[in-house]
């Protein structure tokens, strides 16, 4: 059963768990400031927690360099995988506490969101890329059903 799940996910597209996991990572980011002062009310307070976070993000980082380097293989071209460093690192950075207080969460809030939209905009690329080079391997592909 577990072998069977693990399967299925390998064959997954990546790039599609790839580019909703980054956005809700940057809708997280984008309402993280109201979160943090709602949630704690409601007795959650796991949403804004540190570990949480890097946990998040070593999950899209290896969703990312999986699903980027596979289509790799097929597209050749660098540019998703330049969109991925850019919006990771930006994610990296926004963890870094810049400056203290209100600024803080502003800096997080906005380095954060475009982290996370640029590491759904690789995916996107990504995807766009492998499924152009897959059409047109399809459309040059010679066809010997005609011979007979």
């Amino acid at each position: 059963m577990i072998f069977n799940t693990f399967k299925r996910l390998f064959k997954t597209d990546l790039d599609i768990v790839g580019m909703y996991a980054s956005t809700i990572c940057a809708v997280h980011c984008l309402a993280l400031p109201f979160l943090l002062v709602a949630l704690p009310l409601a007795g959650i307070t796991f949403v804004a927690d540190l570990l949480w976070e890097i946990a998040f993000l070593g999950v899209a980082a290896i969703v990312g360099i999986t699903g980027i380097s596979r289509s790799f293989k097929i597209h050749r071209k660098k540019l998703p995988a330049i969109l991925l460093m850019i919006g990771l690192l930006l994610l990296i950075l926004s963890k870094i506490e810049i400056s203290h207080g209100h600024e803080a969460i502003e800096a997080h809030t906005f380095i954060a969101f475009f982290g996370g939209i640029i590491v759904a905009l690789a995916h996107f690329v990504n995807l766009r890329f492998k499924n152009t080079a897959l059409a047109f391997k399809q459309q040059s592909a010679p066809d010997f059903t005609m011979i007979s």
